[in-house]
């Protein structure tokens, strides 16, 4: 989840991965942090993460399921995926679209999708789709 993560931020922000490790670590050994063979260093990812312009813990809690995690994520898709949801959308487009944890991330934005699909509106699903969702999930 790192990875996917770090290439989002890289589009994001432009870098290739060469330059955003340029004088920090060889690309090979962080492709291997990346593949989990090697633990990210919380210097390296404070170091990384000021280059995104990104909390340390953005990318350090990346692949987080704690309990809590899991629970807050569980909670997000119970309350918009109920029939007739009753959530306004002033309460959707106040949830936080960033999470330290990927996977709440995930979450949020699909059911966010999920929900502007389902008022028929096909500006705030496209651009979450196309932003946030496509680019994620390839």
């Amino acid at each position: 989840m790192l990875k996917e993560r770090i290439d989002f931020l890289c589009k994001k922000k432009n870098l290739s991965r060469k330059e955003l490790v340029d004088g920090l670590v060889t690309p090979p050994h962080f492709a291997n942090i990346l593949a989990d063979r090697y633990p990210f260093a919380e210097d390296l990812a404070e170091q990384i993460a000021g280059r995104l312009g990104v909390n340390p813990s953005y990318l350090l809690r990346a692949a987080a399921e704690d309990e809590g995690t899991l629970a807050t994520a569980d909670k997000i898709f119970t309350e918009l995926s109920k029939l007739a949801n009753p959530a306004t959308e002033s309460y959707v487009d106040q949830l936080k679209d960033r999470n330290d944890s990927l996977v709440v991330e995930m979450t949020t934005y699909l059911m966010k999708a999920v929900y502007y699909q389902q008022l028929n509106d096909p500006t705030a699903y496209e651009y979450l789709h196309q932003t946030k969702l496509s680019f994620s999930l390839s």
